[in-house]
Formats: structure tokens, C-alpha cells, sequence
């Protein structure tokens, strides 16, 4: 079930991404959202916690130090 480097609509994506984070096999794999800023990333995960009842906690690595990365 791997969708490496794949581009997918946002409704495919949060299809995707509700399938693999809701089954307890495939749950602990991290998927990587890349794209320009402003094109919904975020608001994707957002939609996708809200439908599995989860919190989203943002983690933005650009703005932490590197002792707090580790």
C-alpha cells in the first residue's frame, strides 16, 4: 500500500490518508505532504483528523531549534 512520490486530489488524499491512518497495521506510517505554501497541507490533515475524531497538534520544524527536534 505504498503511494511513493504519487499525486493525488485532495479527496483521493484524505481517502488515502483515512484508510491508512484508521487501520492499526498501517496506522504508524508517515506519510510526507510536500507542495508550495498556501495550496492546503494543512487544512488536508485537519479534514482528515476531524473524520477520524483525532486532534491535530501543528508542528511546524522550520520554526523550532534543533535541540527541540530531537
Amino acid at each position: 500500500m505504498s503511494l511513493n512520490f504519487a499525486t493525488l486530489s485532495p479527496k483521493d488524499a484524505i481517502g488515502y490518508l483515512v484508510e491508512l491512518f484508521g487501520n492499526p497495521i498501517t496506522r504508524r506510517q508517515r506519510p510526507l505532504l510536500h507542495g508550495e505554501p498556501g495550496i492546503g497541507k494543512t487544512r488536508l490533515i485537519h479534514a482528515v483528523g476531524r473524520l477520524l475524531n483525532a486532534n491535530v497538534i501543528p508542528l511546524h520544524l522550520q520554526n523550532l531549534e534543533a535541540p527541540d527536534v530531537r
